[in-house]
């Protein structure tokens, strides 16, 4: 089973800007968690949430502990949404997800290339195409990463998540088709650079309301 990583949570009753406001003058973050059991309103320490990514990841599996309620008081859970202020990116608000152990999820994993791909000799250049595949699986048996071998690879030639080596439990989501990584001409390659650097900048677009923006007014 993966690294599970323990977060420590409170329950609380009060909702909208003015709780949220002072939550975050104690230095905690409100959050709801989300599952089968309905949806619960929490608070968390925030330097204890960023602490817990910079060690697994927004992708980590979490186990959260309700200080109000008792060491019995388990919930395995992954994250779900993060909101950040724009300007400061300060935690604002946090959704989890709830999970259990012994059902299958569905997750976005990394896909991470090895090895030097054999159309590197002759002046191609390995693309990343996507970076991330979908899959399926038991909570115990979530991989942090997909590691595949590209060394084969010659210019012109491309990989697919159809090929991707999974480990027992695991099951591939996204289309097997779909391409992960290419070895381009190196005129391609220029070509691919060129178009994808930013011109101008974009303009931020203003999101959708949810309680956790709301609250961060």
């Amino acid at each position: 089973m993966p690294k599970v990583l323990t977060l420590t949570v409170r329950g609380r009753d009060q909702m909208g800007r003015g709780p949220a406001r002072r939550l975050r003058k104690q230095g905690l973050v409100p959050g709801v968690l989300y599952g089968g059991r309905g949806s619960f309103p929490i608070a968390l320490e925030g330097k204890a949430l960023v602490r817990l990514l910079q060690q697994g990841g927004e992708r980590a599996l979490l186990e959260l502990q309700w200080e109000d309620r008792g060491p019995e008081e388990k919930r395995l859970a992954v994250l779900q949404e993060i909101q950040r202020h724009p300007i400061s990116d300060l935690l604002l608000h946090v959704d989890f997800h709830e999970i259990k152990p012994d059902e299958p999820l569905h997750a976005e994993v990394e896909v991470v290339p090895v090895g030097t791909p054999a159309g590197i000799a002759a002046g191609g250049m390995l693309e990343t195409v996507t970076r991330e595949v979908r899959i399926q699986c038991l909570p115990r048996d979530l991989p942090e990463a997909l590691t595949v071998d590209v060394s084969h690879l010659g210019v012109g030639e491309s990989l697919f998540a159809g090929e991707l080596p999974l480990p027992a439990g695991v099951r591939l989501l996204s289309p097997p088709t779909q391409v992960l990584f290419t070895v381009v001409a190196p005129e391609q390659g220029e070509e691919v650079a060129e178009a994808a650097a930013p011109t101008e900048p974009e303009l931020v677009r203003e999101r959708k309301e949810t309680e956790g923006e709301e609250e961060s007014s």
